[in-house]
């Protein structure tokens, strides 16, 4: 409880000051992205993150003028939207997006956008065992593009950009969005925002929590990882977070990658000798099995936590060096996500599991 009370405060602390009020209201129903597809290494598919294509779309406002994902009073500089993907199976090469944007456009307007694509950064820490997952950092793409070729009209449309020299593959997630340099003030009658989903409609979690081995070998303490599922960047250069520190919003930008899909990377994370390779089936039913590898002999330890931190199951086993397995019995889980750590020669490795009923 006195961690849960901590999460709360924190978060009260960060709305309080929030330096924008929000209010909504509709746009004209666009068609939206293409619907995911079972996708195989060499496909190129768009990643949606607002996958129900007859949602209606939003813009939300701002006091004084201009809108939460776009030209403003406040005028924010730049706006980005999360994507994740599992490493594991494959690794994506980006090409370009898919955008809805709205507002009014003058016809002989001159002004530019900037597409862009960001690597995701490190963690932004809030204190010792709260922290933001990461914000936009190097921008590794981007495409500048007249206002006038945004699709904005009496009829808004998707458009479709490509980069003219795709990024390398992402192993990490990424974050699309776009820039701009102008004043509200002077914008002479050109308002531009990107569409989003309607506030609630976010399907990505707020947190999740990541495990670590203390010094007693299976002690845990517990951080809690903020998503950052889009983000805005201010005057000052600094990124905020949308839903804790910008607006109030749960939701996505209407903003979607086109990807090339690569092979994956086959093992999620390597430390001190000790490899993860996964868990499968993920969801899992009846029972869910977790592959590590081992470069020398150790006793070896697994931990499965449900979303409150607490350890549902524990196993452990002297082990050989090698290719080596633990079986999770998930019959008696409650449906639900589930954390489980795998720790060996002095360090530890987690992943997430599903378990369906």
């Amino acid at each position: 409880m006195k961690k849960l009370f901590l999460i709360v405060l924190c978060f009260a602390g960060m709305l309080a000051h929030a330096q924008k009020v929000r209010h909504g209201y509709s746009i004209r129903p666009t068609a939206g992205p293409v619907l995911a597809k079972p996708t195989g290494v060499g496909d190129t598919v768009v990643m949606t993150n607002i996958p129900d294509t007859s949602a209606s779309r939003l813009l939300y406002g701002v006091p004084g003028g201009g809108y939460t994902s776009g030209t403003n009073v406040y005028n924010d500089m730049a706006f980005a939207e999360r994507y994740a993907f599992s490493a594991n199976d494959s690794t994506v090469g980006v090409l370009g997006v898919v955008a809805l944007f709205n507002g009014a456009v003058t016809p002989g307007s001159s002004k530019m956008v900037m597409l862009r694509l960001w690597k995701q950064g490190n963690e932004r820490p809030i204190n010792a065992r709260l922290y933001y997952e990461g914000f936009p950092a190097t921008c590794v793409d981007s495409l500048l593009v007249p206002v006038t070729s945004l699709g904005i009209g009496p009829a808004d449309t998707l458009k479709t950009f490509m980069f003219s020299a795709p990024a390398d593959t992402f192993k990490e997630p990424f974050f699309v969005g776009y820039s701009m340099n102008y004043n509200f003030n002077t914008l002479s009658g050109d308002t531009i925002a990107l569409a989003m989903s309607a506030n609630g409609t976010r399907h990505t979690p707020v947190s999740h929590l990541r495990y670590n081995m203390g010094t007693a070998g299976d002690t845990l303490s517990v951080d809690t990882l903020l998503h950052v599922q889009n983000a805005t960047q201010w005057t000052d250069y600094g990124w905020r977070d949308n839903y804790t520190e910008n607006d109030s919003l749960y939701n996505h930008l209407a903003i979607f990658p086109i990807v090339r899909v690569n092979p994956g990377l086959g093992t999620v994370a390597i430390a001190r000798g000790l490899s993860l390779g996964g868990v499968y089936p993920n969801p899992a039913t009846t029972t869910a099995t977790v592959t590590i590898s081992l470069q020398q002999p150790a006793f070896t330890t697994l931990l499965v936590a449900n979303a409150a931190g607490q350890i549902v199951a524990r196993s452990q086993q002297y082990l050989q060096s090698g290719a080596q397995q633990f079986v999770i019995n998930t019959a008696t889980l409650p449906p639900g996500m589930y954390t489980y750590v795998v720790q060996a020669n002095g360090t530890g490795l987690a992943g997430t599991l599903q378990v369906q009923h």
